[in-house]
């Protein structure tokens, strides 16, 4: 190539290569267009919500996973902490404050204790909202209650051993004063606040079959009993489960909303009829059948649309009457654990209560004959009477009746209510014992009086047994005595309740009260009843 080509060629290429940036300076001096101004916006309203602090305290001596739920015009944050054993009971945990709407705190156990008490088993849970339970700068006080207390003193059995407020001479870790009630088979010894069905009258075992698969408003088939089930003199031989608490004869039936008894054309056994929702897992309808009764248990179900937060355990059995855990002669029995709510969403329910009350009761079906033991639809233990206003669920918690529907007369006899039949009462004067016992009988008719009277066999009363009794639709009985040494031994005393229908219904019950100064033997077996006392 010749050098002035060369020369023509390169000036070429540097003109190429500064054009992009002639362009540039170009398009720079254009004028830029200006925003227009418009209206300052206004800041965002605040958040709904108050600010609060959570305390959480532990009564039990259950090391505790502790999970809270902060949630704040929808958002949600989780905060777990945990209990360590060197806590020990009554150990607090303080969590800043923290603003929200709602706030839901579950406590777990985060290690296995013993046999009853596993490791991720529920302890305690309780949901706040804002400004129901909560407003402005509040501290909100979450307590995990003592589980295994069977002498209801507030401390845990076993801590309550370890501590010397109460013995266990035998040992196996059991305080000595619970031993004789755990070992007849008391109601007065329960687990509280698990809803575990182990503490019903017939335990759950793996003798149970699963009645119903989870679901809303569903039924079994027709189930042959293999026995006869006699309901105000009329005879079934076969039943149908229903989901919503109850069993029927004839047909299924699934009426989520109770009514109050008596409901024509619906014979029908119910220890609690209210709006039962098992879908997403939340709870199991068990039964089983032997030769002559049939238990049906319903454990920790939920309610109505697929709420878990709160949870009822309860159980009924019918049998021919010959059942010796029923009671011979009584053919009917219901029993309770940990009972929590009263009414689901389509009820007119709102967080588990309210709306229409849950029946507890049995109906014949002929629009006249039935009996109620109450309806409930509030939280607490409020009671005044079968037919009286609503009733508190926790006034069902650890609660059995016994009695019998096989009366063509149509009355069902009084229902003993919180007393400790066929059992073992101990005082220890030497710990300074004494007896305080309040226990009813319910008079299950409209209108109705029950009184009742005391077979002092043993003359308990002679020795400074004071006893006292109201009658009424609910008859009260109290027993008072603060004995001395003097008066050791073993007082059997039976009550006798009876109503004032025409043909009077009337129901026998027995306990035996033991003053305990040394060992004694009260059933005549040879064996001392307890350790000596120390």
């Amino acid at each position: 190539m010749q050098p002035r080509t060369r020369n023509l060629w390169l000036r070429c290429l540097v003109a190429l290569c500064l054009l992009p940036l002639a362009s540039c300076e170009l398009l720079s001096s254009l004028p830029i267009p200006q925003p227009v101004p418009g209206p300052v916006p206004n800041p965002l309203p605040p958040l709904p919500g108050g600010l609060i602090t959570l305390q959480i305290i532990n009564h039990s001596t259950i090391p505790a996973s502790v999970e809270a739920v902060f949630r704040l015009a929808g958002l949600e944050v989780r905060r777990t902490l945990r209990f360590l054993t060197a806590h020990g009971p009554n150990s607090t945990t303080i969590v800043e404050p923290t603003s929200t709407d709602i706030l839901t705190v579950t406590a777990f156990a985060a290690s296995q204790l013993n046999s009853r008490i596993e490791s991720g088993d529920l302890l305690a849970a309780r949901e706040y909202r804002y400004p129901d339970d909560f407003t402005g700068q509040t501290t909100i006080v979450f307590i995990i209650e003592p589980i295994n207390d069977c002498n209801d003193n507030g401390i845990e059995d076993e801590q309550d051993i370890l501590q010397g407020t109460s013995d266990d001479c035998q040992p196996n870790g059991i305080p000595d004063e619970c031993d004789i009630a755990s070992t007849t088979g008391s109601s007065l010894v329960r687990t509280t606040g698990k809803g575990d069905a182990t503490n019903l009258l017939f335990p759950l075992d793996q003798t149970y079959a699963l009645a119903l698969g989870p679901n809303d408003d569903l039924s079994t088939g027709q189930i042959p009993l293999g026995f006869t089930f006699d309901l105000y003199g009329e005879s079934y031989s076969s039943v149908y489960i229903n989901n919503n608490g109850n069993i029927s004869f004839g047909s299924p039936f699934g009426t989520f909303s109770s009514t109050g008894y008596p409901v024509d054309g619906f014979p029908m056994i119910a220890p609690f009829w209210a709006d039962v929702d098992t879908r997403l897992d939340l709870g199991h309808v068990w039964y089983k059948l032997t030769a002559n009764t049939l238990v049906v248990t319903w454990e920790n179900v939920g309610y109505f649309d697929k709420h878990g937060d709160l949870r009822n355990t309860f159980q009924l059995a019918i049998s021919d009457g010959l059942d010796p855990t029923i009671g011979i002669g009584k053919n009917v029995a219901f029993s309770y654990d940990d009972m929590q709510w009263t009414t689901g969403d389509a009820s007119g329910g709102s967080g588990g209560f309210g709306g229409v009350p849950a029946t507890v009761g049995a109906n014949r079906g002929d629009g006249e004959d039935f009996f109620q033991i109450g309806r409930f639809s509030q939280p607490g233990s409020a009671y005044d009477g079968p037919v009286g206003a609503h009733d508190g669920i926790d006034f069902l918690d650890g609660k059995t009746y016994c009695f019998s529907t096989a009366s063509e007369n149509s009355n069902i006899a009084p229902i003993a209510d919180g007393a400790p039949q066929n059992d073992f009462i101990s005082i220890t004067p030497l710990t300074g014992g004494m007896l305080n016992l309040s226990f009813s009988f319910l008079s299950p008719e409209a209108g109705q009086t029950t009184t009742v009277e005391l077979d002092d066999v043993d003359n308990a009363q002679a020795a400074g047994l004071q006893f006292t009794t109201t009658p009424g639709e609910v008859a009260h009985v109290m027993l008072a005595w603060n004995p001395a040494c003097e008066a050791k031994g073993c007082y059997r005393l039976r009550f006798t309740a009876r109503d004032n229908f025409f043909i009077p219904g009337e129901t026998t019950i027995e306990f035996t009260v033991r003053v305990v100064c040394g060992s004694i033997d009260c059933n005549d077996n040879g064996v001392p009843d307890e350790c000596e006392d120390r």
